[in-house]
């Protein structure tokens, strides 16, 4: 009887050894969430984008899209009168990025003429006139200038004039400025356009010189 006592007394001790050995589980220490690194403002390229009259486009117009048309000097934005009739949802971003409205430029012949967004603005709209194919793009796919070369030549008519294919991107429906510059004479014009409609106060889409245009240029 004494035996089996103190076998249990040292496999009792032997229990209470190994316990003290193992302790307290540790508590995990918790160090704070990484801050995340805000994500680039995708703004369109600073680099003004040259066009060419090698890079024109035969493109017939009709009288119906002349008429929709915003001149400002020796430049016209075709059809440009019509966005302001997008609806929220067109200009709204999708998965992949902004669906630009398609216009054609036309410049006069002989004249050369720089496109370009205000400083103000640049992070919401962007000239898409690189030859950049696809649907849907992100701002930065743009400029913020594209400088657009004639065809040579002396004629005044806008059935002569020198045609390039492109387009506008805006990330949202809003009212929108770009200015032109004839590089020859640096007369200098300001369009208001509306993207959707009752986005401008001023009301459908406009060009106004330099004399008239409000802010600076």
């Amino acid at each position: 009887m004494r035996r089996v006592f103190g076998v249990a007394a040292v496999l009792l001790i032997g229990v209470l050894a190994l316990t003290a050995g193992r302790g307290h589980p540790a508590t995990p220490t918790s160090s704070p969430p990484p801050t995340p690194t805000p994500l680039p403002v995708a703004t369109p390229a600073a680099t003004p984008f040259t066009r060419t009259c090698a890079e024109s486009v035969a493109r017939q117009v009709s009288a119906a899209s002349w008429r929709q048309s915003v001149i400002a000097g020796p430049l016209a934005i075709v059809q440009f009168r019509q966005a302001a009739g997008f609806l929220p949802v067109v200009l709204g971003r999708h998965p992949h990025g902004y669906q630009p409205g398609r216009y054609l430029v036309a410049v006069k012949q002989g004249h050369e003429v720089t496109l370009s967004i205000p400083a103000s603005e640049q992070a919401h709209v962007a000239l898409l006139y690189n030859l950049t194919s696809g649907q849907y793009f992100q701002l930065s796919a743009g400029n913020v200038a594209v400088y657009f070369q004639a065809c040579s030549g002396s004629a005044t008519s806008w059935r002569q004039a020198t045609r390039f294919n492109g387009g506008i991107l805006v990330d949202g429906a809003r009212c929108v400025t770009i200015d032109v510059r004839d590089e020859a004479t640096n007369h200098r014009w300001r369009i208001v356009a509306p993207f959707g409609r009752g986005t401008c106060p001023t009301g459908g889409a406009r060009a106004s010189r330099e004399s008239d245009a409000p802010g600076p240029f």
